[in-house]
């Protein structure tokens, strides 16, 4: 008996009792559950095709090329599918997870960062502090017709105390090198003739004690000596006399350095080393730079004039040229007069005997006054004019491997005053007040209100 049956190799369908027409496979009936045997059979067949069906699908002609811009057909198998989709997830996830991420920091870094749209509040600037400093400085007041007050700033504290009354201030010297609580004084007394004293303390009763006295003074570094040149009047034709006096502080001790009765010229300048005598001779015209000896004098150097020398033998001078006229300089600040063009540093070996200029390029140096020398005698605080600026200025005293151009420090108004602590640090004083030099500027250095602002010399002491 014939029966309805599917052929499920070719898809034929149809009546038969036997097997399939077409290809010959075993035939199945609709509705009937297969036997053992005829299941297995089924289950190889569907396996075969199962096989070559995607074999057939992705093979493509030799001849053919792919197209790259087609994507891939979709796998057949539900086992494939699977582990691609469970990574698919895993990538989202980390995606998300960065965004959130990348979110919450944006969010952080803007609640933190000052907004751009508003101005930031303004701070008052700070005026600017002078270093730390310490020691003291004594400084002269005018107190009364022809007498000054000393003060004593104390630098650490900050306080100020009144000091002895002297005869008008016109010149303070640290005399540490003979006892830390000493202080030389130059002094202008009545009959026009500056002398020098030393005071053993800063106290309102100390009484200076007089050492030497002339037209001139100068102190050698540190107070240990002093000397005095005196000068008499001119007389017949170009004569006059002329004698310099040396003292040392401590213990006392007074010499005559140099005289001449009848000196056809004039002393123009005085200094001392603390080992020579230095001094500036007219002669007939003649200017030279000479030291003393044991009972005549030695010429260091022709057509200059000394204006200022330090502890270790080195010389400030201006040519001849400069001089104007040739009469002593200047003996008191408040002096007006032109300044000296050409300065230039002079010691023993320089410039074959010759002095060694400062400038900076095409200016010369003009000096008026020297107010200070540092601790080691490598540079001196001058009042200067470099071109067109004049100030204060650091003169490089220590030429041995070269001299270098003046140093500008500052301004300068009214009768300018300076010192230089034992740490090198520079102060300056003009009628604006007392000022530091930091290297780059002057910081104000401010006085209790309750007592007067310095007007004369000035020195630090320890």
């Amino acid at each position: 008996m014939t029966s309805d049956r599917t052929c499920l190799r070719c898809d034929w369908h149809g009546e038969s009792d036997g097997p399939c027409p077409n290809c010959g496979a075993p035939l199945y009936e609709l509705g009937k559950k297969p036997s053992g045997g005829t299941g297995a059979e089924a289950r190889s067949h569907l396996e075969e095709r199962n096989r070559e069906a995607p074999s057939t699908a992705i093979v493509a002609p030799s001849s053919a090329r792919p197209r790259p811009s087609s994507p891939p057909p979709p796998p057949s198998h539900e086992g494939v599918s699977e582990p691609t989709t469970t990574r698919s997830k895993s990538l989202l996830a980390i995606v998300v997870l960065f965004i959130v991420l990348a979110v919450a920091v944006g969010a952080w870094l803007n609640a933190h960062e000052a907004p751009t749209d508003v101005a930031a509040p303004q701070t008052p600037q700070a005026q600017p502090q002078p270093p730390p400093l310490t020691g003291s400085l004594v400084y002269a007041v005018p107190d009364g017709a022809g007498h000054s007050r000393l003060w004593r700033y104390d630098l650490e504290t900050q306080t100020a105390t009144p000091g002895p009354r002297v005869r008008r201030a016109i010149e303070l010297i640290d005399a540490r090198s003979v006892d830390h609580t000493w202080l030389g004084l130059t002094s202008e007394l009545p009959n026009g003739h500056v002398q020098a004293s030393v005071l053993h303390s800063i106290l309102p009763d100390a009484r200076p004690i007089p050492l030497v006295e002339g037209d001139v003074v100068s102190w050698g570094q540190q107070g240990r000596t002093v000397i005095a040149g005196r000068r008499g009047a001119l007389g017949i034709g170009c004569r006059r006399s002329v004698s310099i006096i040396w003292a040392r502080v401590n213990p006392p001790l007074r010499e005559r350095k140099y005289a001449d009765p009848a000196l056809c010229g004039d002393l123009l300048s005085i200094g001392t080393d603390n080992l020579r005598t230095v001094f500036t001779l007219d002669r007939n015209g003649h200017v030279g730079i000479f030291a003393a000896g044991i009972g005549r004098i030695h010429r260091l150097l022709d057509g200059s004039a000394m204006v200022a020398v330090s502890a270790l033998s080195d010389m400030i001078v201006v040519p001849q040229a400069a001089l104007a006229s040739l009469r002593p300089l200047p003996t008191r600040p408040e002096q007006e007069h032109a300044d000296l063009l050409g300065a230039g540093l002079f010691f023993e070996g320089s410039g074959k005997g010759r002095p060694l200029p400062y400038g900076n390029g095409p200016f010369q140096f003009a000096i008026a006054r020297v107010l200070a020398w540092s601790s080691n005698g490598s540079y001196a605080l001058v009042v200067g004019d470099q071109g067109f600026d004049r100030g204060f200025y650091l003169l490089d005293t220590a030429g041995g491997d070269g001299l270098d151009a003046p140093r500008y420090v500052g301004p300068t108004s009214g009768i300018p005053y300076g010192t230089i602590t034992l740490n090198d640090v520079v102060i300056v004083e003009t009628a604006e007040g007392v000022f530091t030099w930091t290297g780059d500027e002057l910081v104000r250095i401010q006085a209790p209100p309750v007592t007067p602002p310095p007007d004369g010399p000035i020195v630090w002491i320890p």
